[in-house]
């Protein structure tokens, strides 16, 4: 005894569901580089050190500007968003210097958002 299933999908109508299957990807893949940059940027913005508010200041400024625009998709298998912080002391507060311990925060905020992004995928290490 057996079950057989077959499906089948006339030439024509093959195309438009490739043009709808790439639609869904690209914006799926956008939405999620606008999730796991707004993630990192929270995460960076809880833990920044606070002296004067200039390092958190300006993370909070990318995250507002990078929340209210689209991620960019130079070609149709990428998107990508940055987000830059242009404090002057920002490379020492996460690098340290000869007398300063670094205080990490994009570093780790990183890691954790791709080892989200590998756990969704399943992409192992």
């Amino acid at each position: 005894m057996s079950i057989q299933i077959s499906i089948r999908v006339p030439a024509g109508e093959l195309s438009a569901i490739r043009e709808r299957v790439q639609q869904r990807i690209t914006a799926a893949r956008s939405q999620l580089v606008q999730v796991a940059i707004n993630s990192a940027l929270t995460e960076i913005i809880d833990s920044v050190p606070v002296q004067t508010g200039e390092a958190k200041s300006g993370w909070q400024a990318e995250q507002a500007r990078v929340g209210g625009s689209s991620p960019v998709s130079p070609s149709e298998h990428l998107s990508e968003q940055s987000a830059t912080n242009t404090v002057d002391h920002i490379v020492y507060l996460e690098y340290g210097t000869s007398r300063m311990q670094p205080r990490s925060t994009v570093r780790p905020a990183l890691a954790r958002v791709e080892a989200m992004v590998h756990s969704l995928f399943r992409l192992g290490n």
